[in-house]
């Protein structure tokens, strides 16, 4: 392989370089680690993908958002209530389990 993997992902701005780490085995890249959005791991696949060498990507990156439902929750109840173009009453906003669930009618 010609640029390594570990710093392909070094300089890549959009994955955090300390929680992700890299190891490679007979052309095959494996990713582990953290991250606390979709498109970071995402974009750590891509970075390796196209290596010369490269086999293959075995991305074992998790996601895991330091947010919790119901603080979302709490953002998104009051942006409604701030915002004209939403009839607030109409909307419910409910969390559980980890997701947030919005329910209701408007008018387009």
């Amino acid at each position: 392989m010609h640029q390594q993997p570990s710093a392909v992902l070094k300089w890549n701005t959009v994955v955090p370089g300390d929680r992700v780490s890299v190891s490679v085995h007979d052309g095959w890249v494996t990713l582990c680690g953290v991250v606390q959005w979709f498109h970071q791991k995402d974009a750590a696949e891509r970075a390796v993908q196209d290596l010369s060498g490269v086999k293959g990507v075995l991305n074992n990156i998790v996601v895991s958002p330091d947010v919790e439902a119901t603080d979302v929750q709490d953002e998104i109840e009051p942006a409604f209530k701030r915002s004209a173009e939403v009839d607030a009453r109409r909307i419910s906003v409910i969390a559980k389990d980890g997701t947030v669930i919005l329910t209701g009618h408007l008018r387009s």
